[in-house]
């Protein structure tokens, strides 16, 4: 009995899709999800299509918790994303809360507290964190007009929580808007 139990569980984590290993240059593969402004979005909704005639928009993918002690505080966050929240510059911020100590509840009262001016996502189920490959908080990925992964690291330099040094995902978003080569990625930071 103990030997078919431990084949079984053997069967249960060998059918547990991997985490995804996604590389600058990428095209990140589509993926849906229900924010809490209560509408349903995919990735490709933001990606430019000719058939449809719409250009794309840079997308800014961010992991965060909010019961983690070393999230970046939202106020840098807040004014990191402000220029883009009017949706004129062409980007699109999502954050995805994907902690195990997340609740729903705790979630929403975050947003609220805060005011969060981005889209914000209940990660319940971890699928965006494992289709992104995401291994901890703070980890930052941004997509171009078309869906290629151009960065993945840190947000931002932090000197410590409340205090940051170098808006890395800014330089990372201009980079994907002008073409050019994004700063260095995934290297190391807390979270």
């Amino acid at each position: 009995m103990r030997l078919a139990l431990l084949a079984l569980a053997g069967l249960v984590v060998a059918a547990a899709p991997p985490r995804v290993e996604l590389k600058v240059g990428d095209i990140v593969s589509d993926i849906g999800f229900k924010a809490y402004d209560g509408k349903e979005y995919k990735l490709s909704d933001f990606r430019a299509n000719a058939e449809k005639k719409t250009e794309g928009q840079v997308v800014v993918v961010y992991f965060q918790s909010e019961a983690c002690p070393f999230q970046i505080d939202p106020e840098v966050i807040k004014k990191v994303v402000e220029p883009w929240n009017d949706g004129k510059e062409g980007v699109k911020v999502l954050t995805f809360f994907s902690d195990k100590k997340d609740t729903e509840k705790r979630i929403e009262a975050y947003i609220g507290k805060h005011k969060l001016p981005y889209t914000c996502v209940w990660d319940e189920e971890k699928k965006l964190r494992d289709h992104f490959g995401a291994k901890k908080v703070n980890t930052t990925y941004v997509l171009d007009k078309t869906g290629k992964l151009v960065y993945w690291g840190g947000f931002a330099e932090m000197k410590n929580t409340k205090e940051m040094t170098k808006p890395t995902v800014a330089e990372a978003v201009k980079a994907a808007k002008e073409g050019t080569a994004a700063p260095k990625s995934g290297g190391k930071f807390a979270g």
